[in-house]
């Protein structure tokens, strides 16, 4: 599930975004997705219905959560190729992390028809992969749909990757050569071990041939390289920014 602060959002939507939130009343290629619409496709739990607009609502292990309507725009891809229509979701109401983020919304990667990627696949506009590079902290990094190849001198190791200690190891604050493990508790989803592994390594995901492979790279530079990135909705009306989730 994919989902943007709406305009009408307010004070409901949290402060600390980077962009601005997105108003369907001023761009001409929205409309609003009908609960008895084929678009009306939320993945798990299913969508709802108010007043016959398509709802969708969102809860996380964090105790964040996202509310909100279903609305279609189109997606500019980065080759050139014609605007895709898109489904996705415009917030009404965030709570908790996602309410505080600076991200200004949600980017579905997961296996439900309601995803991006299963979207443009739909539309033969990418084959069914995508690659994902994580740089630093400071969000750099890139995210690649469809099959546009590995980049020259990356070693794809399939399934098995050797980690540096810098990406699973923090350094404590507070002790001289003391290092410290991350652990985060993901409530019945397990634990996550380490919130950075996957800094700087090139993760694709082959996803009809359920593959995944790995390979060290410098993710700031691939993501200058690739820029600029997909965008979503005209870009004359609203930039946005994503996080990610399966």
């Amino acid at each position: 599930m994919t989902y943007i602060p709406c305009a009408e959002c307010g004070s409901s939507c949290g402060p600390n975004h980077w962009g601005g939130s997105f108003d369907p009343r001023t761009s001409n290629t929205s409309e609003r997705i009908g609960c008895n619409s084929p678009k009306c496709i939320c993945g798990s739990p299913q969508c709802g219905c108010t007043a016959n607009t398509c709802t969708y609502t969102r809860s996380y292990a964090e105790h964040s959560s996202s509310s909100g309507l279903l609305v279609q725009d189109v997606m500019h891809l980065h080759d050139g190729s014609p605007p895709v229509p898109i489904t996705f979701g415009c917030e009404t109401r965030e709570t908790g992390e996602i309410y505080w983020q600076t991200a200004d919304g949600l980017l579905g990667m997961g296996r439900s028809p309601a995803s991006v990627l299963n979207q443009l696949v739909a539309a033969d506009q990418v084959a069914n992969t995508f690659s994902l590079c994580l740089g630093s902290v400071r969000g750099d990094g890139a995210l690649i749909l469809g099959d546009a190849g590995i980049p020259a001198g990356v070693d794809m190791q399939g399934v098995r990757l050797t980690l540096h200690p810098l990406n699973y190891l923090f350094v404590h604050t507070f002790g001289t050569g003391k290092y410290c493990v991350g652990i985060f508790d993901n409530g019945n989803s397990g634990t996550l071990l380490g919130g950075i592994v996957f800094r700087n390594v090139l993760v694709h995901y082959d996803v009809s041939s359920d593959r995944v492979g790995f390979g060290l790279t410098e993710c700031a530079a691939l993501g200058s390289d690739i820029r600029p990135p997909c965008s979503i909705f005209d870009p004359k009306v609203v930039g946005v920014s994503w996080g990610l989730r399966d």
